[in-house]
């Protein structure tokens, strides 16, 4: 029989599939909480590392426990989602998530913090695989990539305005950051209310892997995931672990200017995002990453020999719009390697890749910094920048102008 359909735009109905407003409420909002675990905390940092009376590495850890949970949730969260469905993920990884920040309002002592992060992070592992898995299954591939520029751009106002709320905040206590992190379970209780994906029937395990594997193997994979490692890396280390830390040391800085400042590299990636469809249509996938990892080096070049906090916004602007160019077109590219069936698999390859590196860089490149303090520092994320480039140069080719028939 004919059921009551809901009216439709003549543009949509034209135009294929468009998400409901729940939908899109509950895809937005899980992309805003999966951006949210580390940028926030970053200006209270110092606060933590004076409350405890840490060193660099030691405070560098409440992001790295964060990011190690969510890098072995995440390969795990796509293949879970693909088999028992994407509420049996979704809603566990926000409640988990909400309980991990609300424990650290209560910790006592460091090691306490540290554990209620590595709970946060189980929690948030999920979210930053499921938002791509949930817009992938709610919008047709035509609009996909549309909607994925979309949620770029709402992660990058979200890492815009973190830094700045957590450094507010943080200026009454360092634990009030940790407040903001309740907004999941109002997600949670959205998420109850929008239809996701059911689980697939028994799954052919053997194959799944099998046609992932050979995919992962492929020269251009390899490549993709080198550089988001890298890409990461350069993000991670100098910038979001040795900058906050320098700039109370050097600047005698408060939480509240450190987030200001910082706001300046998700501006630039917001930015630089936003242009990225128009440079596109001009560059090859190659003389964008190119262009990045010119953006990704310069700045490190400069911020050791800056004279005062205001002045840093300029060379993290450039760092940021370094990300902005890159880790997009790379994402898009990596979500094309596979099928509808397995690319929720393909894409936890990724995932893990960013947090692996957001794990292994803060804590390597504290370490550089206690050692060779903070020129050091950055002088290793210019290494880092050229080897994007390196890499950009060497597994990339130049496009290719199309043969005649």
């Amino acid at each position: 029989g004919s059921r009551g359909m809901p009216r439709v735009s003549e543009q949509d109905a034209a135009e294929g599939t468009m998400p409901g407003k729940r939908d899109l409420t509950l895809l937005f909002g899980v992309r805003l909480l999966s951006a949210m675990g580390v940028t926030l905390i970053l200006p209270v940092m110092p606060a933590m590392a004076r409350t405890f009376g840490l060193s660099i590495a030691e405070a560098g850890m409440v992001v790295v426990c964060f990011t190690l949970a969510e890098a072995t949730m995440t390969p795990v969260a796509g293949v879970l989602s693909d088999r028992f469905g994407r509420m049996a993920v979704l809603l566990p990884a926000l409640l988990v998530f909400a309980g991990g920040g609300i424990l650290c309002l209560f910790a006592e002592s460091w090691r306490d913090v540290l554990i209620c992060r590595v709970i946060q992070g189980i929690g948030a592992g999920p979210l930053g695989v499921l938002y791509t898995i949930l817009a992938a299954d709610m919008v047709d591939e035509k609009h996909l990539p549309r909607i994925m520029g979309r949620l770029t751009a709402v992660s990058s106002l979200g890492t815009i305005v973190y830094p700045i709320i957590g450094g507010l905040l943080g200026e009454w206590s360092w634990r009030a950051p940790f407040l903001v992190f309740t907004l999941a379970l109002p997600t949670a209780v959205l998420s109850l209310t929008v239809a996701l994906k059911k689980p697939q029937g028994a799954m052919d395990w053997r194959g799944y892997w099998k046609q992932t594997g050979n995919i992962l193997r492929e020269r251009r994979a390899i490549g993709f995931f080198i550089l988001v490692f890298l890409c990461y890396c350069a993000i991670y280390g100098p910038i979001n672990t040795c900058f906050p830390m320098m700039a109370e040391a050097k600047y005698h800085a408060s939480s509240s200017r450190i987030g200001l400042v910082f706001a300046f590299v998700a501006l630039g990636s917001y930015l630089a995002a936003a242009g990225l469809p128009h440079l596109h249509a001009k560059w090859s996938f190659r003389a964008l990453i190119l262009a990045a990892g010119a953006c990704y080096t310069l700045p490190l070049a400069f911020l050791p020999v800056i004279p005062g906090l205001w002045l840093c916004a300029v060379p993290l602007f450039v760092s940021g719009a370094a990300q902005g160019l890159s880790l997009p077109i790379i994402n898009d590219n990596v979500a094309l390697l596979g099928t509808s069936n397995d690319r929720a698999a393909i894409l936890a390859v990724s995932e893990t890749c960013v947090r692996l590196s957001q794990s292994v860089s803060p804590l390597l490149f504290s370490i550089i910094s206690m050692k060779w303090l903070w020129d050091g520092a950055y002088a290793s994320g210019f290494v880092v920048g050229m080897l994007i480039v390196l890499v950009a140069f060497y597994l990339f080719e130049p496009r290719a102008v199309p043969a005649q028939k």
